[in-house]
């Protein structure tokens, strides 16, 4: 999908929401469908053959029977099913606390949402308030009583008293359904055009998110928020967080081609950054540096920016004394300012095009590298 659809985030790839909404909701052309001619679009007669799939046959007993059944054992507190099968999801509400006050009630809740449409799932945690109050109908001799609801406040992430019961219930999921990925709030308030062709009832801050589409048009976007609203978005990154075995290898495999020449006068070994000095005194330019590079390889350079990120493996060219990489930043260029056994000298290049005028090329930083050991 254009660039336009990951909502300028540069370490995160949501392209496949994007590809999903793209099969269900004219996001690219929204303009070419009203209210009447929706119903002719592709995408609509796929949501329709999906709510059929999983609602209106035995697989809702198999699929949602038994996955109810299991977070009831596993959870110990009251759970009930929350879904509406006119929207691609299943979801329930699990009650975490409730007080009644004459006609005032208070709970505690956490719900969580499963998309039909794709591997994606969200969880809230919601306090809200009912009350109940005494209604008289003129065509009604009695009076009786009507219940009107708000919520309080909307929980993004396991904090606070909703912490543990957060991580429970994200756990269980994942253990159930173990190729889900978790959308953080930032994500499901985006707005995407096209979802409220296909769902004419969504009202408020819902209009258009991606939380109505994947899930299911209702307004919780309208109230305030507690906790990390950017909860989840490492599961997005596109260099993964890595665990202790996994930087251990990484270090070994460094280590070991290292080791291999050592004492040659090359390029082509592994380096630790030691320091890196700005060149510039007057221009600030933010950039992640490199801690480590490998180039014992001709023509893929092993980048790590960072110790517990997945390396990135990048093209590299040497013409001269000039290093170029492909990396996710960019192009990034190089001048081998000096070279010894032990130590390499980089100049670091970036290319700056205004507005108006000619390009510019500085050079930021002068970076020294040490052989890794």
């Amino acid at each position: 999908m254009a660039d336009k659809f990951n909502w300028g985030y540069i370490k995160h790839d949501f392209s496949s929401i994007h590809e999903t909404l793209g099969k269900y909701f004219p996001i690219e052309n929204p303009d070419q469908f009203n209210g009447k001619d929706i119903r002719d679009f592709v995408g609509v007669k796929r949501v329709e053959e999906i709510l059929n799939e999983n609602f209106f046959t035995i697989n809702y007993r198999e699929r949602w029977g038994k996955f109810r059944k299991f977070l009831k054992e596993e959870l110990k507190e009251p759970f009930h099913n929350s879904t509406i099968a006119f929207y691609p999801c299943y979801s329930g509400i699990v009650i975490l606390k409730e007080e009644k006050n004459n006609n005032l009630t208070y709970t505690k809740e956490l719900h969580f949402f499963i998309s039909l449409l794709g591997p994606f799932y969200t969880i809230l945690g919601i306090d809200k308030a009912e009350i109940t109050l005494e209604e008289h109908f003129n065509w009604d001799k009695e009076n009786s009583s009507s219940s009107y609801e708000a919520n309080l406040v909307v929980t993004v992430s396991p904090y606070m008293e909703y912490q543990e019961p957060f991580n429970m219930l994200q756990k269980k999921i994942i253990e159930y359904f173990p190729s889900l990925k978790f959308i953080p709030y930032e994500v499901n308030i985006e707005k995407v055009e096209g979802v409220s062709l296909i769902y004419p009832d969504t009202q408020g801050d819902a209009k258009n998110s991606v939380f109505s589409a994947l899930f299911r048009p209702d307004n919780y976007f309208n109230t305030e928020t507690r906790g990390n609203t950017h909860y989840g978005f490492d599961e997005w990154l596109i260099v993964k967080k890595l665990d202790e075995e996994r930087i251990r290898e990484i270090k070994e495999g460094l280590l070991k081609r290292s080791l291999k020449i050592e004492s040659e006068l090359t390029v082509h070994k592994v380096w630790k950054l030691k320091k890196a000095n700005y060149i510039l005194q007057n221009i600030t330019i933010i950039i992640d540096l490199f801690q480590i590079i490998d180039f014992s390889e001709n023509n893929f350079a092993t980048i790590i920016y960072k110790e517990d990120e997945e390396p990135l493996i990048s093209n590299y060219s040497i013409t001269d004394d000039r290093i170029e990489i492909e990396s996710f930043q960019g192009r990034i260029r190089f001048r081998i300012q000096e070279l010894g056994v032990n130590e390499l000298k980089l100049i670091l290049h970036v290319d700056f095009i205004p507005k108006d005028g000619e390009p510019y090329k500085y050079n930021v930083f002068e970076m020294i590298f040490e052989v890794y050991k």
